[in-house]
């Protein structure tokens, strides 16, 4: 999957974050959605929050914190001394989106408390929206790097 979403962000001229963020992440939460929206209609809606919320955030811990936790282990090898970053697995710019998400996450529970933990439509339309335009502000705020051999004053290869 990982080789297929790479490709279709060359061929799209996407960043490798705007991919991860918009691409790999959608493709890697549907089945969660699928399974949340089978469980839902069955009745079992705590079941259905709890599969999207904990299938992400095992995703997340395990996907973030297992890499660093190992690149950690690997030593001082593996770190620039002057500014304590690890050379191979740099954060680049996924730390605002992460704000983001805890920012959207704290949201969503204050939400809940002051719906007395009940969801309603508006909630999920409003959610869907607040995507949107994060994907939207990805795509914008993030452009990728022009390919190489591309002039910018001519606006086409060289």
């Amino acid at each position: 999957m990982t080789e297929c979403v790479e490709t279709l962000g060359d061929w799209l001229g996407l960043s490798p974050l705007q991919v991860g963020i918009v691409f790999s992440a959608a493709g890697t939460s549907f089945p969660n959605v699928f399974a949340s929206m089978v469980v839902a209609r069955q009745g079992l809606g705590n079941m259905a929050i709890s599969n999207a919320l904990g299938g992400n955030v095992f995703n997340i811990f395990m996907g973030m914190g297992i890499p660093f936790f190992l690149y950690a282990l690997a030593g001082p090898a593996m770190q620039d001394p002057d500014r304590g970053v690890f050379f191979v697995l740099n954060a680049g710019g996924i730390i605002f989106p992460l704000m983001i998400l805890i920012f959207l996450l704290l949201g969503f529970i204050v939400l809940l408390i002051c719906s007395g933990w009940k969801l309603y439509k508006w909630h999920a339309y409003m959610f869907i929206v607040l995507y949107i335009g994060f994907v939207v502000w990805m795509l914008v705020q993030n452009p990728a790097p022009q390919p190489k051999g591309f002039d910018d004053d001519q606006g086409a290869f060289a």
